[in-house]
């Protein structure tokens, strides 16, 4: 499968203007600030730098002003146009801002209410686009594509040139954000690029790295087309269809697929699972509190609709009767509790009627002294309510292929071949990006080839020496598998290479395939080469566990980390662990210092991220220093893990916490406050003293080393 690069194209929306921000690694605010404050000093050395290094944010800040001049001229606006056209064409050696100018004029304020007409529509699609890629929603990717053609046309419509090459390279972003684009597809992409070409010729703005590398991107990518279409002709001739993507493109032509009818099994002990609500120690585990005797349903099942029922203090019972309060009327099935690991006892109960789709789940029951976070804590079942935290016991097995293939259900939502792990709905607010940001998490199944590890689910799977794409039928009851084809199905190897403390190696780290290996996912926590297809790859999801009660966790996330090229043929390695670092958000006005920790971030080697850390929270010093590298460094403040529950009940009770409850003692309170709080204030030691977190020995991690701000 040939990569298909990513597209680099540029925004002048302007209410778009945080987008066009990040492309240029300033805010659109700072940048008129800074040109403003030029200007006002008469340097026109350090302005035309800041026009240089901001052509985005030049070409919005002349239509914003030049908006409000068109509706209302005024000398101050008039100025501030005259100094950008000097400037620009000054740095560019173009008259695009003459040739804008030139347009409002012949418009006036009438055209001004057309235009925002259609950038309001403009500005949707760019919140669309995201989240459309995020999802990868093809259907709706492909929608707004097809708007984005209208849009175009309508800019043209307008006679606003560079608004119209704007939308048409955005339409081209959207075509290459297309999962499995086709070749069909790929051309569309091409002649959008081919228009903005055109449409920024029109008015002369060529000069910018946008435009040289859209331009650059188009020769080159005319240049893959030409080939994929040869390709296609060869498929063709192979017996593949002429848009052809996804599996369907790497699948034997005409090969028969081999079906086979999963048999279910209650698994007798729990083992390593790839599930984000999963592990070895139990109150992390999905968890349902019963409210009085129930039912209480459990909302993680998706087979069915599954309730919990308490008939006595530390009996419980399962029941597919959401609808009887009354117990001795029903039919609830009595499950098995336990109250430590080695007394687990799979329960098996029914989803479906007369005895059909069996299931099973461990139950566990906290007790009053459960070592958690840190600390010694009562998650005892009380008088009106109870909490039941539970794992999937279930699992089916087939033979393919002449091996065993065994699925496991660690998600616990009776379902199987989920292939896009997002879609579960698990969410986290403790990924280190405050308290209102909730961060979709992925929720993986688990599958195992004849006695070999424990995977996540793949749709690509080795059997005996050969791979194959796996599916489901029946509404998951069969497996199916059909060859890949070699010609078109290349490999390499990916191996984690782990450096840092042996405490911390992870028990579980998922990558994902991207780009020509999407589908592709693989656990590498044991070190060993693993054959994957070729393509790129990323974090998704990791687990560090000590199997001991209460033993120290953490989890890891993609963070800031790169993904990983593996190409045919070769080896590739994933470096992670030590050096560790603590990043933060930096607030306050004037000389005051903010510091709020739950918006600490333990990076790694790799800058990929740690969360959800129990036992070795990142109790950092503050340092306050007047130079970026730290030196000398003045501790101006501190955090603390949170030291006993009492504590953590108040932190949790604040209403700031009311989305997070128990798990506020995922993040460490300011050392030294009458009532505990995540957030440090501080007045700077000095002027433009730059702030730094470490830790000098983290119980989990070792040293925790400083990102300055």
């Amino acid at each position: 499968m040939a990569r298909i690069p990513t597209l680099l194209f540029g925004a002048i929306l302007t209410l778009v203007l945080a987008c066009a921000g990040a492309a240029q690694g300033t805010t659109y605010d700072s940048f008129v600030q800074k040109l403003t404050a030029a200007w006002q000093a008469t340097d026109q050395k350090t302005a035309d730098r800041l026009i240089r290094e901001n052509p985005t944010h030049s070409l919005a800040h002349f239509e914003n002003v030049l908006r409000v001049w068109t509706v209302k001229p005024d000398d101050g606006n008039r100025k501030i146009l005259d100094q950008l056209k000097d400037g620009f064409r000054r740095v560019y050696e173009t008259d695009t801002l003459e040739q804008m100018e030139r347009y409002y004029s012949m418009r006036g304020s009438d055209g001004v209410k057309d235009l925002e007409k259609a950038d309001k529509v403009l500005f949707d699609a760019y919140a669309q686009l995201e989240t459309y890629k995020a999802a990868k929603d093809r259907e709706n990717l492909a929608k707004l594509a097809e708007g984005l053609m209208a849009l175009a046309q309508t800019y043209e419509g307008l006679g606003h040139a560079i608004k119209a090459a704007e939308v048409w390279s955005l339409r081209a972003s959207t075509y290459y954000a297309l999962p499995d684009a086709t070749l069909a597809e790929r051309k569309e992409a091409l002649t959008s690029l081919r228009y903005f070409k055109e449409k920024r010729e029109v008015w002369a703005w060529t000069k910018d790295t946008v435009f040289l590398n859209n331009a650059g991107f188009i020769k080159a990518e005319e240049g893959r087309v030409a080939e994929a279409e040869k390709e296609a002709e060869k498929r063709k001739a192979a017996g593949y269809g002429a848009d052809v993507r996804g599996a369907e493109a790497l699948v034997m032509p005409s090969a028969k697929e081999e079906i086979a009818e999963l048999h279910f099994k209650v698994q007798a002990r729990p083992q390593v699972d790839m599930f984000a609500r999963g592990g070895p120690q139990p109150t992390f585990w999905l968890a349902t509190q019963v409210q009085k005797e129930g039912p209480t349903e459990n909302p993680w099942m998706k087979a069915a609709k599954l309730y919990l029922v308490r008939p006595g203090a530390n009996k419980f019972g399962v029941t597919l009767d959401g609808n009887t309060a009354d117990l001795k009327k029903n039919h609830f099935v009595p499950v098995e509790t336990a109250g430590s690991v080695a007394q687990l006892k799979p329960s098996k109960f029914f989803l479906g009627p007369d005895n059909t789709l069996p299931y099973a789940l461990w139950f566990y029951v906290a007790s009053d002294k459960e070592q958690v976070m840190g600390m010694q804590q009562n998650l005892a079942p009380q008088k009106d309510a109870a909490t039941l935290y539970f794992k999937s016991a279930a699992s089916w097995s087939c033979t393919l292929a002449g091996e065993t293939v065994t699925f496991f259900d660690d998600n616990c939502n009776g379902k199987l071949f989920e292939e896009q792990p997002w879609d579960y709905g698990l969410r986290d607010r403790t990924l280190g990006d405050g308290l209102d940001k909730e961060s979709a998490v992925p929720a993986f199944d688990s599958m195992q080839v004849g006695k070999g590890t424990v995977q996540p689910f793949s749709p690509y799977v080795q059997i005996a020496g050969n791979w194959y794409h796996l599916r489901g039928h029946d509404d998951g009851r069969k497996a199916g598998i059909r060859p890949l084809n070699p010609e078109y199905f290349k490999t390499g190897t990916l191996q984690l290479k782990w450096v840092g403390p042996a405490v911390a190696k992870p028990e579980v780290l998922i990558v994902m395939g991207r780009n020509e290996a999407s589908g592709m996912v693989v656990n590498l926590a044991d070190g060993k080469p693993a054959t994957v297809p070729a393509g790129e790859y990323e974090i998704a999801f990791g687990r560090i566990a000590e199997p001991k009660v209460g033993g120290m966790m953490a989890h890891i996330y993609k963070g800031q980390s790169s993904n990983i090229p593996v190409g045919a043929g070769k080896p590739a390695v994933l470096e992670l662990g030590a050096p560790f670092k603590v990043d933060f958000v930096r607030e306050g006005k004037d000389d005051e210092i903010l510091i709020d920790s739950t918006r600490f971030k333990v990076l790694g080697k790799s800058g990929e991220l740690y969360a959800r850390i129990q036992g070795g929270v990142p109790a950092v010093e503050v340092l306050a220093s007047r130079s970026k590298e730290g030196k000398g460094g003045k501790v101006i403040g501190e955090f603390i893990q949170i030291p006993d529950p009492d504590l953590l009940g108040k932190l949790a009770s604040n209403t700031r916490f009311a989305q997070v409850g128990i798990e506020a003692g995922f993040f460490p309170i300011v050392k030294g406050t009458t009532e505990p709080t995540t957030i440090l204030k501080v007045k700077a030691p000095f002027p433009g003293a730059v702030v730094g977190l470490q830790q000098a020995k983290n119980k989990l991690f070792g040293k925790l080393d400083p990102i300055f701000h």
